[in-house]
């Protein structure tokens, strides 16, 4: 069987400005597109939702993760020969988040859960992400570890962000996962790392 794990839908809601200063080539077109091109058996669809760093407040942010979550949903049930879909959370978000995740799981049926590979400066081995490791363990679904927004003000310039920034910032956050014992504490957990090509500049 042949799977494309890593393909991104962005939810319609939060296409264009102030959200991306660019055209947004993740839809839902495309993805099918690039299944039939491909040949896939399935296609299983994400997002990572970086737009969420613009949003002030967990009620904002929890209510994004839920549109999006429900979107993807939407997207596997119109195509469900194709597509799988994860769910978005954020590890140490707190309560709300992990709410959302589970409904999304047990109402939606996402098969896995897409986290950043950090938030505002904060990674999930910190402590307030445990209750998120003991809920994906216990409804034994993987969670595929994406790169964050990792952007400095010294990576603007050259798409630095892109091809240094957010791959150093997944293998930080996957080290520290590690150096932490999050896997001896959570013994079970799945755990995908992606891994990231970025294009050379002409």
């Amino acid at each position: 069987m042949l799977i494309d794990w890593h393909v991104h839908i962005n939810d319609p809601k939060f296409l264009g400005p102030p959200w991306w200063s660019h055209t947004v080539p993740m839809t839902v077109e495309h993805a099918l597109a690039a299944h039939e091109l491909i040949g896939l058996d399935r296609t299983v669809i994400s997002n990572a939702v970086h737009y969420i760093r613009h949003m002030k407040t967990d009620k904002e942010i929890v209510a994004a993760l839920e549109s999006s979550n429900r979107h993807l949903a939407a997207c596997r049930d119109k195509h469900p020969d194709k597509f799988v879909c994860m769910a978005t959370c954020i590890p140490g978000g707190g309560d709300a988040y992990w709410r959302e995740l589970e409904r999304a799981v047990k109402e939606d049926d996402a098969r896995a859960v897409i986290i950043n590979s950090s938030h505002h400066g904060h990674y999930p081995d910190e402590d307030a992400a445990k209750p998120f490791f003991k809920l994906v363990t216990d409804l034994d679904i993987p969670v595929f570890i994406h790169p964050g927004d990792a952007t400095t003000p010294a990576m603007a310039d050259y798409r630095l962000a892109s091809s240094i920034g957010r791959p150093a910032d997944n293998c930080l956050s996957l080290a520290r996962l590690i150096v932490r014992g999050i896997f001896e504490q959570f013994p079970t957990l799945k755990l995908v790392g992606s891994t990231w090509a970025a294009a050379s500049a002409k």
